[in-house]
């Protein structure tokens, strides 16, 4: 066999020839989850979907939304719904501030 030396040709790569980028993409996915200084005893909490890093747990599920589009908080002023209550609350004041008021007693 040629182009490397003895491993199981797939598709004219040996897979010798892989096991660099194989190891290369499993220490970094490794790396993502783990890093240095945080808050949560080392850990670092990552988005399976886009390997954003988050300093707790909170923070990741709140990301989560994102790429689920899931909004669980809805206006009772409006149709309006939103990823984060934050958001909502905001919405309620620049949208509905006449009503906000009137609903607080």
């Amino acid at each position: 066999m040629s182009g490397g030396g003895g491993g199981v040709g797939i598709g004219g790569i040996f897979t010798q020839d892989l096991l660099p980028v194989s190891n290369w993409l499993t220490n970094k996915l490794v790396s993502n989850l783990y890093e240095g200084e945080s808050r949560n005893a080392g850990r670092v909490h990552v988005c399976p979907v886009c390997f954003h890093k988050f300093e707790s747990p909170y923070k990741l599920n709140r990301h989560l939304r994102i790429h689920t589009g899931e909004r669980p908080f809805s206006c009772p002023h409006c149709p309006h719904r939103s990823s984060r209550k934050d958001a909502l609350q905001h919405h309620v004041l620049a949208k509905h501030s006449n009503l906000a008021n009137t609903q607080n007693c």
